[in-house]
């Protein structure tokens, strides 16, 4: 039996010279914005990126902590990835884990921390953001101020994982 268009199709986007078509592709008219299509999503991307910097920048201003001493790291971490599917906003691994405080030999994943919170049982005291926080959403509360200027069509998801190992993904849709 013959297969049909949409099968040879299918079958032939696996290969690895479609890959490399579609890759010299993007390199050249997504990735440099060469075409209009593509700077506009670029240019989308951006302002969403600077909506969720306004928010990390937020966090940082909402108090200054008398225990510790910041790195600042995460303020400066965010970085936009081209991928197959167009881009994606992530964070520089480089400068998102710190040594934890309490745990010897454990690596904390700030991103996830401030956006979840955090409580440590074995405290006898509650110390504001240290001890214990209740979170702040600033992914969330970054793309929700995106969208409310975003243009008709735009979708975002969000892959998040825990410190269980287990990932969601939240979906937006304008």
């Amino acid at each position: 039996m013959a297969k049909s268009i949409q099968e040879q199709l299918n079958q032939y986007m696996k290969t690895k010279e479609f890959q490399d078509r579609y890759d010299r592709f993007v390199e050249k008219n997504v990735k440099n914005g060469n075409s209009g299509i593509a700077k506009n999503v670029k240019d989308e991307v951006d302002k969403l990126k600077d909506r969720i910097q306004q928010e990390i920048d937020n966090y940082y201003t909402s108090y200054s902590p008398t225990i510790y001493s910041r790195t600042d790291n995460l303020k400066n971490s965010l970085v936009i990835v081209q991928t197959l599917n167009g881009f994606s906003i992530t964070f520089d691994e480089r400068l998102v884990y710190h040594d934890s405080v309490v745990y010897k030999d454990t690596q904390a994943y700030v991103p996830l921390l401030i956006e979840d919170g955090w409580h440590w049982n074995k405290s006898h005291q509650k110390i504001d953001r240290f001890t214990d926080f209740s979170g702040y959403p600033f992914v969330e509360n970054g793309v929700e101020k995106y969208l409310q200027s975003a243009p008709k069509g735009v979708s975002i998801r969000i892959h998040k994982k825990t410190y269980y190992g287990d990932e969601t993904e939240i979906s937006y849709d304008k």
